[in-house]
Parts: C-alpha cells; structure tokens; sequence
C-alpha cells in the first residue's frame, strides 16, 4: 500500500525537464513527507523522499536545487548531472535561495538559534552525484513512510 499524495507543484526548466513535488502530509509535529519526481530519472533514481523538503529552479546556473535540512542537490537541467553539498555541522538547512550567484542559507540549531549566511555558488565545495541521497532517500526522511512507498521506487 502507498500514502496517499497530493500534488503540489511542478518546477520545470526552459529545456522542457521538470521536478514535480507531492506531499502526504504531516507524520509528526509539522513535519512533512515530501516526494521529488523527476521527468527522467537523475543518477538512476526516479523519485526522492524527505522530510519537508523544497524544489527550486534557477535560471542563472540552469540548475535545479533540491534540498532539506540536511542536503542540497543541485541538478543541471541540460546535462542532468547531479552534485551536492551537505549542512555545515551543528547547523541545519532552514531555506536556501540564489541571489546574484551567492547561495543565501537561512541555517539553524538544535538549541533554537538562527543564522543567515551567503557564499558565492563558485566556492561551494559541490561533490558528484546524489550524496547521502544515492539511493533518493534524503537524510530527514521519515523511514516508515519512505517504507510505504517501496512500490514507487
């Protein structure tokens, strides 16, 4: 059996790929089970779970910027080559953006404080590939529901 999913927003690139995000809603205290499918499969993964996680386009770079608390990946829409980066420990991703080729990081702690840190996309140490995520599974997902949708992966 899988969850049920309700789909919530496609992000698509000027070269016609696309990333469609569906959410099965909250597993516990406002934290959500998010799936990633993309139109063809990157690094031979077809969909991708995790815990409250965002999709976003940006057309500077042509990439796609896939990320949750813990990791970003970062899809070129042209190559469909996969790189990412993980949190700077003991910090979390809260939101990321690009702006004028930095990448903005909303980040925060276990103990509640919050900072906000810009880098140039230039001097992120990306790694090849999915990361942590290899097998679509980021590292917030919420293991029985990533359980559940065996099936789909």
């Amino acid at each position: 059996m899988t969850l049920p999913l309700h789909h919530e927003q496609v992000v698509e690139s000027p070269s016609g790929r696309s990333i469609s995000i569906e959410n099965a809603g909250e597993h516990h205290m406002g934290a959500e089970h998010v799936e990633f499918v993309p139109s063809e499969g990157i690094c031979g993964i077809k969909r991708f779970f995790t815990t409250n996680g965002r999709v976003f386009f940006n057309e500077a770079d042509a990439c796609f910027y896939l990320y949750d608390s813990c990791l970003i990946v970062r899809v070129d829409s042209k190559s469909w080559n996969a790189s990412c980066v993980g949190r700077p420990q003991p910090m979390y991703f809260g939101s990321i953006s690009i702006d004028s080729d930095d990448l903005c990081m909303d980040l925060y702690s276990g103990s509640g404080g919050r900072e906000i840190h810009r880098k140039p996309l230039c001097e992120i140490q990306w790694t090849d590939g999915l990361g942590s995520a290899s097998d679509g599974i980021f590292p917030s997902a919420f293991k029985p529901w990533v359980d559940e949708q065996e099936l789909l992966r």
